[in-house]
């Protein structure tokens, strides 16, 4: 019996091979930098919109309602990155914006949850304190009620921050979908102290263009805050 030998592929065809693949690559790599440049639009336009700055510049924001939008973005021939990078005068003008109309403004912050999604890397719970604890402890639990991380939480009266990797105790990445923390504090007579699910505080100041700092404390800017007048501020 004459035994077969297995052909190697041609030059050529490892050529056209290598091509394929490359170009398969580099299509994917510009879906998400496109992706990730509508997200990152989309987001500095929301925190626009909802600190009441509107009428502040209207070119300014009709400029970033058309950047946002996809389909407008395809006339213009350019992809999201070019977009965002030819955009950095605006977003240095937005935050000069922020850092002037913000501060002593209040805003309402969603307490006690955070949504992840495919592409996060962290997810931050905002958490209130309402009086001094002698013991806190945090507990994150998944859509389907099950818990996945706990740690020790601030004691302190206050707004505070919960910055979690994602991973559960067996260090295993959760599943995308909206993740709840629940707060045990007790006060020094053993009483659970009762902490809310929002909550109304003043802004101190703004770090760039998506953070402000409230009590001390840096908290990032998210679509769809609620922001007040000045005059109707609260103590964090």
């Amino acid at each position: 019996m004459v035994g077969t030998t297995a052909m190697e592929p041609s030059p050529f065809l490892n050529s056209i091979r290598t091509k394929t693949n490359d170009a398969l690559t580099q299509t994917e790599q510009k879906k998400q930098i496109d992706q990730e440049g509508l997200d990152y639009l989309q987001l500095t336009f929301d925190q626009i919109k909802h600190s009441g700055m509107e009428g502040s510049n209207v070119d300014f924001v009709q400029q970033f309602a058309a950047m946002t939008n996809a389909t407008e973005s395809k006339k213009m021939g350019l992809n999201m990155q070019q977009l965002k990078e030819s955009f950095i005068p605006a977003i240095q003008a937005q935050t000069t914006m922020l850092a002037a109309l913000l501060p002593g403004r209040t805003v309402e912050l969603d307490l006690n949850q955070a949504v992840v999604a495919k592409d996060s890397k962290l997810a931050e719970f905002n958490y209130y304190i309402p009086e001094e604890a002698s013991s806190c402890k945090l507990q994150v639990i998944d859509p389907w009620g099950h818990v996945v991380h706990q740690s020790a939480g601030q004691k302190d009266k206050g707004l505070h921050s919960l910055a979690w990797d994602l991973k559960t105790e067996n260090n295993e990445r959760v599943f995308d979908g909206k993740y709840t923390l629940k707060v045990k504090a007790m006060n020094a007579g053993g009483t659970e102290i009762k902490t809310p699910d929002k909550r109304a505080s003043t802004i101190d100041s703004v770090v760039g263009s998506d953070s402000m700092v409230i009590g001390g404390k840096v908290i990032s800017i998210g679509s769809g805050m609620k922001f007040g007048k000045p005059e109707t501020a609260a103590a964090a």
